[in-house]
């Protein structure tokens, strides 16, 4: 089982958060699916999730999509998502 805190953030605060759970381990394989998952239940536009950022959330337990890893304007400064289990 494992748990990813979600979260975007706006001028060091959270505007919106969301705790993704599965019964199943982590793949990271299936991290982009996780990703729109998450995505989805916060209504927003799935970012361009390169091998660096499924990289650094597998060796760090966390990574950072900042306004350049989407393809639309967002209405936050980043997003974040951190390993939890």
């Amino acid at each position: 089982m494992f748990k990813i805190w979600a979260r975007t953030i706006k001028k060091d605060k959270i505007v919106n958060e969301y705790i993704y759970t599965r019964k199943q381990d982590f793949d990271e394989n299936k991290f982009y699916e996780y990703l729109m998952d998450i995505c989805k239940e916060l209504d927003l536009e799935t970012p361009i999730a390169l091998k660096k950022h499924i990289n650094n959330f597998v060796e760090f337990n966390s990574v950072k999509f900042i306004k350049e890893d989407f393809l639309d304007k967002i209405n936050f400064d980043y997003f974040i998502l951190e390993n939890v289990s």
